[in-house]
């Protein structure tokens, strides 16, 4: 029950927050790299995503005594 309250106070502080404070604080002067940090980031995770695109494309899908064996090992280990 203790959700519900909680969930409004913060909807209520953040529309106070954004909507109905009249007072702007400047903007800290590292506020202007953060457009090229996001496309570096974008960046290397579209690179990873490609490169494991590739190692997964490049594997050969393994034997069924492989996916026996993995399949006992999950069902072991969520049985403990």
């Amino acid at each position: 029950m203790w959700i519900l309250p909680l969930s409004a106070a913060i909807a209520g502080f953040l529309i106070w927050l954004i909507y109905l404070k009249t007072t702007r604080a400047a903007a800290p002067a590292w506020i202007g790299v953060l457009p090229a940090a996001n496309a570096v980031f974008n960046s290397l995770s579209a690179a990873a995503l490609a490169a494991g695109y590739r190692e997964h494309q490049a594997r050969q899908p393994p034997g069924p005594h492989a996916l026996h064996a993995r399949g006992g090992r999950v069902l072991g280990a969520a049985s403990s």
